[in-house]
């Protein structure tokens, strides 16, 4: 990522997983859902990190290659790396410089959430 240096605030990440990988049947088992959740700090204001994530020229400097972005609650989220590998989806939750999140169609819907946390100078970004 080459915006992303300059805002990782360093040796603050966290990634989690709930659930195990078991290798006798190469599933991973979960009592719930499989979810993952990554937390990091980064080195800059709510707003900047919601600027990041919520806008599509900042998108394609940092995840996606293409991006487009219908902002707002009820608005949609498309991203696009490549043939056959995009997707547009609804946006459910819109509580702009705090959190955003939307629901990857298919065949197992996926919600993904992010959530902007204010600490000090900093931010704690949580991705679900």
């Amino acid at each position: 990522c080459a915006v992303c240096p300059s805002f990782i605030h360093p040796d603050n990440h966290e990634y989690l997983i709930l659930g195990r990988w078991d290798a006798r049947t190469h599933t991973f088992n979960s009592p719930i859902p499989r979810k993952q959740v990554h937390k990091i700090i980064l080195a800059a204001t709510p707003e900047e990190v919601w600027s990041m994530i919520t806008e599509a020229e900042n998108i394609t400097r940092w995840f996606s290659p293409e991006a487009r972005v219908e902002l707002g609650k009820g608005g949609k989220i498309f991203l696009r790396w490549g043939p056959e590998m995009e997707g547009e989806a609804p946006i459910h939750l819109w509580q702009p410089n705090h959190r955003f999140n939307w629901t990857e169609p298919g065949d197992s819907p996926k919600l993904i959430e992010f959530e902007i946390e204010a600490q000090g100078g900093l931010s704690k970004l949580r991705l679900v």
